[in-house]
């Protein structure tokens, strides 16, 4: 049995459709990504979530598959040389510190963490 992904374009209803959620966010990023996961699964998906080393547990926990990216909320921390209250305190003041502190600078590493794991998802018709 086929089914059209695009007009004109059958797959093999045998092949499974493979799914990356990222995530760099706080658990309340995450979360949301979870019962999404969840929800794929139950229709037939291969998902995994791809986020933060320190949400492992969490993503595991629910059932799914994990592949961490970027670097830990302490690995930021002894990067800018401060501590969990004052990296709240300077959210707080500043919406954009944590974009300019805590992403921005970790996009590169991200990026190349996240790479392997869509390589490894990806699927292409030999056709393309």
């Amino acid at each position: 049995m086929a089914f059209q992904d695009t007009p004109g374009q059958a797959r093999d209803a045998n092949v499974q459709r493979k799914i990356v959620l990222a995530n760099v966010g706080t658990l309340g990023d995450l979360h949301p990504l979870v019962a999404i996961a969840l929800q794929l699964e139950q229709r037939g998906y291969a998902t995994v979530i791809a986020t933060n080393p320190d949400h492992r547990d969490t993503v595991i926990r629910a059932g799914l598959e994990f592949h961490p990216v970027g670097p830990t909320r302490d690995e930021i921390l002894e990067d800018l040389a401060i501590d969990p209250v004052e990296f709240g305190r300077r959210i707080g003041k500043d919406a954009m510190y944590v974009l300019e502190a805590a992403v921005f600078p970790y996009l590169k590493v991200t990026y190349d963490d996240l790479l392997p794991v869509l390589a490894e998802r990806l699927w292409c018709s030999p056709d393309r």
